[in-house]
């Protein structure tokens, strides 16, 4: 959700590293010898790098983290491995170097290990059964990514108003930089949605409702980033793009399609019930005349060509579903 500032406790704890750095420092001085001072200059500045590093990356995932911890463990059991290795090869190495070695194999093995998990840490679970490094949820508590779609449409801004969805919201950075881009382009359409959908993305954002995914897949087209974020989060993806929700269903990621949420929620038009609607143009057959409910449904009224332009009373004969959405046919209410 919205940035939070880190606690005072947190800067503590990076001044503690900060002086644990330069105590690394002294006792390589004290078991190697030399000079005192480039040892702890070295161990200060890559003290002060790491805690760059953390504070950059303000948002960690819970998948980064599980990572790290589990590469932190890996690493140091490596390298006393490797440290027990040289020691019972009875090579000659004396302690000074050898405890050096020690802290120098540690963090190596660390980095190693970390980064590796980083990279491929869904593929763990091959390797070592149970172990595995993306997010589980319950059912009800998984995360809701949004596409672009559903961020120019802006329903979802009604949705959220309206606690139909308990579940965090999530938006992947492609999908940011998408809409970038449309609010960029020289059409002046596609980017007048662009900016909407920023808005409304920097709205939710403001309202601790919606959060920007961070570190994200790189590679391929925003609806293929799309399904492979949805699969690393354990995430459901709510979209009104049809193709994006066929090509969901194929993956095997849960979809919400928006426009079939809003399909069951349209009062159902039954024969006999009267409404007022404007007519708009012709039909396709001779004498009818169309027009349109606020959702969108398409009335076509037979023997009302005549009345084009103009707002009548009608009464619903016959309402049926087509793939195309809602499609009534009805009379003039004095015909």
């Amino acid at each position: 959700m919205s940035a939070r500032k880190p606690p005072f406790t947190l800067w503590i704890i990076r001044a503690v590293f900060l002086l644990t750095a330069v105590g690394v420092g002294v006792y390589a001085v004290n078991k190697l010898g030399g000079s005192i001072f480039t040892p702890i200059l070295i161990a200060a500045g890559l003290g002060i790098l790491v805690v760059s590093a953390e504070i950059i990356s303000s948002k960690t995932s819970l998948k980064t983290v599980s990572a790290i911890s589990f590469g932190l463990l890996v690493g140091f059991v490596g390298a006393q491995l490797c440290v027990v290795f040289l020691t019972f090869r009875g090579d000659e190495i004396a302690p000074d170097v050898l405890a050096v070695l020690r802290v120098a194999l540690t963090a190596v093995f660390c980095y190693f290990a970390i980064t590796i998990l980083l990279r491929t840490g869904d593929q763990w679970r091959i390797l070592v059964p149970y172990v595995e490094f993306r997010r589980r949820h319950i059912e009800g508590d998984r995360p809701i990514l949004l596409d672009t779609s559903v961020l120019i449409d802006g329903r979802v801004r009604a949705i959220v108003s309206q606690n139909l969805f308990d579940n965090p919201l999530l938006v992947p950075r492609c999908v940011v930089q998408e809409l970038q881009r449309l609010s960029d382009s020289k059409d002046r359409l596609k980017r007048q949605r662009g900016r909407r959908g920023l808005d409304l993305l920097a709205e939710l954002r403001k309202e601790g409702q919606a959060e920007i995914l961070a570190g994200e897949i790189a590679e391929g087209a925003v609806d293929a980033q799309l399904m492979q974020q949805a699969k690393l989060e354990d995430a459901k993806l709510m979209t009104l793009d049809r193709g994006l929700v066929r090509s969901a269903e194929v993956e095997g990621v849960t979809v919400i399609d928006l426009l079939a949420v809003e399909r069951v929620f349209r009062p159902r038009l039954v024969p006999g019930e009267s409404l007022e609607i404007e007519l708009v143009r012709e039909g396709e057959e001779a004498g009818q005349a169309v027009g349109f409910l606020e959702d969108g449904t398409m009335v076509v009224v037979v023997q009302a060509r005549a009345k084009i332009g103009s707002r009548v009373h009608v009464s619903i004969t016959k309402s049926l579903q087509t793939a195309g959405g809602r499609l009534a046919f009805a009379k003039l209410a004095d015909g």
